[in-house]
């Protein structure tokens, strides 16, 4: 079994901690950019051959212990009539549309089909993990509707996250019948919440969500990555994943100390690290590693994605100082 998949376990006694980061395939490397040259990035999203490309170049070219997917959380909105555009100036422009005011879903995830015959391409070049991943409901339906609407309309928004919620099954489990050994739920607007919305649309759905992946597919580890929640313990505790992604602004520490050993933790240096000097930077990932040293359900990663700008050279570095300290 890998590094990865015994940490998710609690079970990985080497000493060495797995590593991956999130967004590790995208704008910051020069393949990918190479490649942008020649493709959108809708079209290398919504191609199988493009999609496994970029997928394996941070593979290639760090040796991460996981690989994740290439795709974009929201082009799930497209089954549900959503138009679903990328502007590298302004990002994603999202149109909603009636069906998805409605809450209606037409249970066809056609649109995606591409991911998941990438992901059977991915895994005949693959000797480590994949993880697949979708975006969690809230965080969809906060691309789609002002925050206006989802104040001033209760029910309606009990019922698209309800069909929002049945989307990001079928489609986490497409995934995981297509070869990903881990999925991760990203709810990456959810802290912004206040306390009573932050339960009813961001923990309670992911739980749910939760409950029927393991009912599905028992063995699959589940991954739970909500920004700006990292210290809420009690409540990330009730999502029921196997493992939580944490930010930059909670210790590490203190989470392990909070969750006790029953759940891995994932995290959590500041993507801005990698932009600092390689002092400051190890600094960092030094502070981290003393405080997670031999915790065999511990996945060095980032507080967030890699940003544009980070040199692959630092990355680089990380990876080698995490895996030989």
């Amino acid at each position: 079994m890998s590094r990865f998949l015994k940490a998710l376990q609690g079970k990985n006694q080497d000493g060495i901690p797995p590593i991956w980061f999130m967004r590790q395939a995208g704008r910051y490397m020069h393949a990918y950019r190479a490649l942008r040259e020649r493709h959108s990035f809708m079209e290398i999203c919504k191609t199988a051959e493009l999609l496994t490309e970029v997928t394996l170049q941070p593979i290639k070219r760090f040796g991460f212990d996981a690989a994740i997917v290439f795709s974009d959380i929201l082009l799930l909105l497209e089954s549900f009539g959503c138009g679903v555009a990328f502007e590298d100036a302004t990002g994603p422009i999202i149109e909603s549309s009636e069906d998805f005011r409605r809450g209606s879903w037409d249970k066809n995830l056609e649109e995606l089909q591409p991911v998941y015959d990438g992901i059977l391409l991915v895994k005949e070049q693959l000797q480590i993990p994949l993880i697949g991943f979708a975006g969690a409901p809230y965080t969809l339906l906060s691309y789609a509707e002002p925050i206006s609407f989802i104040y001033s309309q209760p029910e309606l928004v009990e019922r698209i996250i309800s069909s929002l919620e049945d989307a990001v099954v079928q489609h986490l489990c497409n995934q995981i019948a297509s070869g990903c050994s881990a999925v991760q739920i990203f709810d990456t607007a959810a802290g912004l919440l206040p306390p009573l919305p932050f339960i009813s649309y961001s923990i309670q759905p992911i739980h749910r969500i939760i409950k029927r992946l393991n009912e599905a597919y028992p063995t699959i580890p589940v991954l739970v990555f909500i920004r700006g929640a990292s210290w809420k313990f009690d409540l990330l505790r009730a999502t029921g994943a196997d493992a939580l992604s944490l930010d930059w602004m909670v210790d590490i520490g203190d989470a392990r100390r909070a969750f006790g050993t029953r759940i891995a933790l994932q995290g959590n240096l500041d993507p801005s690290l990698l932009l600092a000097s390689t002092e400051a930077c190890l600094k960092g990932v030094t502070a981290i590693l003393q405080q997670m040293e031999y915790d065999p359900g511990f996945i060095f990663s980032l507080g967030h994605g890699v940003l544009p700008k980070t040199s692959e050279d630092q990355v680089e570095r990380v990876v080698h100082f995490v895996r030989n300290r």
